[in-house]
């Protein structure tokens, strides 16, 4: 069973800026991009699922990929640490291992420092 208390992760969140919001703790980072995600529910029930991602958002101990599912046409949030593969449309990059370490780094380098 993967956890998602990745060392990458504390690491990562611990030097994100502050998002635009921080609704109970929560960063929000921009995250566009079409993903084509391999996810497994809370039963181990896997799936293959399309999302237009609008967001990441890190919270204590959680990292989810928000977006618009294509199936339900709403807004979904999937815990990154279900997400068994991940693959960007756009640039045709496949991340098969260490997904939640990979969603931190983007989430690094899309972090905008908040505006005072």
């Amino acid at each position: 069973m993967r956890t998602s208390h990745s060392p990458a992760m504390a690491f990562a969140a611990a030097q994100l800026p502050a998002g635009e919001r921080e609704p109970g703790g929560w960063r929000i980072v921009a995250c566009e991009g079409t993903y084509l995600l391999s996810y497994e529910d809370a039963q181990g029930v896997p799936s293959m699922r399309c999302l237009e991602a609008r967001e990441l958002r890190i919270g204590p101990g959680r990292l989810l990929l928000g977006g618009i599912d294509h199936d339900s046409q709403a807004y979904r949030g999937f815990r990154a640490d279900r997400i068994r593969s991940l693959y960007h449309v756009e640039t045709g990059e496949w991340v098969e291992r260490n997904v939640v370490d990979w969603l931190m780094k983007l989430a690094k380098s899309s972090a905008r420092p908040r505006r005072g």
